[in-house]
């Protein structure tokens, strides 16, 4: 009686292995296709963000072309000297100790590209001890992440098109000193032109 009681319930465990061995089967196989998905969709995903990321390298370039296309263009320089006659016209002048005024003239060319409208152009001159000419310590414009000091400036309605422009700034009885100076030109940020003329 004790073996047939030991054989029946032997049987039974027999039964429930088999069901937990099919169990774990069914598992095993869920757990395979589990990880087969898994390991597709991580390699959809890294697809994905290598395009986007492709893309957005792709954006970033567009729009630094798109900042140097748009970037205007100053050429065609005359700067010089300037004195005041006694009927207040001007003439050019070689001697720094004769110059009243400091003068640049330059041509804009046309950028169909460039922001259209009101626009700041601004000049900075450096005198031969590589200090700039400024009579007003507000004269400051951000280039770049720096502040930088300007001489004068002038406002300008661009059109897309070339514009002849001409910028002075009063010495307003200042002397300057003789040798060789520098001129800059900036708009929109950025340093669009450069010069250079002797004084005596």
């Amino acid at each position: 009686r004790e073996i047939n009681k030991l054989k029946d319930e032997n049987g039974t465990l027999r039964n429930i292995m088999k069901e937990y061995l099919y169990r774990i089967d069914s598992l095993n196989t869920l757990n395979i296709n589990l990880t087969s998905r898994l390991d597709e969709t991580s390699s959809r995903l890294s697809q994905t963000v290598s395009e986007r990321d492709e893309l957005r390298q792709q954006q970033q370039q567009s729009e630094e072309l798109l900042a140097k296309g748009g970037r205007l263009n100053a050429f065609n320089f005359k700067s010089v000297g300037l004195r005041y006659r006694i009927s207040g016209a001007t003439h050019e002048v070689n001697r720094a100790g004769r110059v009243d005024v400091l003068s640049s003239t330059f041509t804009i060319g046309e950028n169909t590209i460039a922001k259209k409208g009101t626009k700041t152009i601004y000049m900075q001159v450096i005198d031969p001890n590589g200090k700039v000419v400024y009579d007003r310590p507000s004269n400051i414009i951000n280039l770049a992440g720096s502040e930088i000091i300007f001489t004068d400036s002038r406002e300008i309605d661009y059109k897309g098109q070339q514009i002849d422009i001409n910028i002075v700034h009063n010495l307003q009885g200042r002397e300057i000193d003789k040798g060789n100076y520098t001129v800059k030109i900036f708009a929109d940020g950025a340093m669009i032109g450069k010069d250079s003329f002797t004084l005596k």
